[in-house]
């Protein structure tokens, strides 16, 4: 795919960014010129993908993160700071789902569900404003799904959780429109 935006200059977290949707998005922001910050809970893809950027000319680094911990979220903001001197763009696409009956679920089962795809993009994004306030600018997309509009069975809480993130979405883009960043929600 050509990419025909140039954003040199511009400095990009991406969560979940270790594989899937994650790791294209990341490949696609370094082909645009981004320099990446690959964070996920799986340290070894993130390195990865962090070198497949690296090899292809890029730069970009790992960030072993939990977004469903707000400290870690800081750490991986304060890493993407230390190594690219901003943070330009956040792409909150972290998520994880359990795929079964509402009523075989667990309160453990949709604690992790709703914890890791709206907690995390919560976290991320609150450690993301700063800095991005800080320098009257910033974009954070967070990957939605129609499953947060229309439900779907079987992925009742993640749903939920996705309902969740576009609701945020839209009030989050409210708050901070004044100090030039957007904040839009992207469905694949």
């Amino acid at each position: 795919m050509a990419v025909t935006i140039d954003l040199s200059g511009k400095s990009a977290i991406v969560t979940g960014g270790g594989r899937g949707i994650g790791r294209e998005t990341a490949l696609l922001l370094a082909q645009a010129g981004a320099k990446l910050t690959i964070a996920d809970m799986d340290e070894a893809s993130a390195q990865r993908v962090a070198e497949e950027i690296r090899g292809k000319g890029g730069a970009a680094i790992a960030a072993r993160t939990d977004v469903t911990r707000a400290e870690e979220t800081q750490q991986m903001v304060r890493a993407a700071l230390a190594a690219h001197g901003r943070v330009d763009i956040l792409v909150n696409n972290a998520a994880v789902w359990t795929t079964k009956l509402f009523k075989d679920m667990t309160p453990q089962d949709y604690d992790r569900d709703i914890r890791v795809t709206l907690y995390g993009a919560l976290n991320s994004s609150r450690a993301a404003l700063d800095p991005m306030m800080e320098q009257k600018y910033g974009r954070i997309v967070n990957l939605i799904s129609d499953a947060g509009r229309i439900g779907e069975p079987y992925l009742t809480v993640y749903s939920a959780a996705k309902g969740g993130v576009a609701a945020f979405t839209k009030a989050l883009a409210k708050e901070v429109g004044r100090y030039n960043i957007t904040v839009n929600g992207v469905a694949p």
